[in-house]
């Protein structure tokens, strides 16, 4: 449902035949979203210095979790790192229950809608 009308490719960039797709790709592109740890796209020659010379007009926007420095910037993170560094996860559920419980529901297949 969160990706109505959109088109999707799966790419491996350490093929040659991958990036090679990839650079054709960004020619044309408004916008670029990486979402890996700081510097590793950089590393294989996808950094936003290598792309803005392909396309000068490029939007290169970089996610990562805990930012481009600081102390953890080379830690991966995903949504269970910061609901437990952030304490949520020990205020969910019952108190001294054995079974673990689960913020919120996730769709699926024939949950949407």
């Amino acid at each position: 449902m969160i990706n109505r009308n959109k088109k999707s490719i799966t790419l491996d960039v350490r093929n040659p035949r991958g990036l090679e797709v990839l650079l054709r790709l960004v020619e044309r592109a408004d916008v670029f979203v990486e979402n890996t740890r700081p510097g590793n796209l950089g590393k294989i020659g996808l950094g936003y210095e290598d792309l803005v010379k392909i396309n000068p007009r490029i939007v290169y926007c970089s996610i990562t979790g805990f930012g481009q420095d600081g102390p953890f910037r080379d830690i991966p993170a995903h949504d269970i790192n910061f609901l437990a560094l952030s304490g949520i996860l020990g205020l969910i559920g019952e108190k001294g229950a054995r079974r673990p419980s689960r913020t919120s529901r996730s769709p699926g297949p024939g949950l949407a809608g």
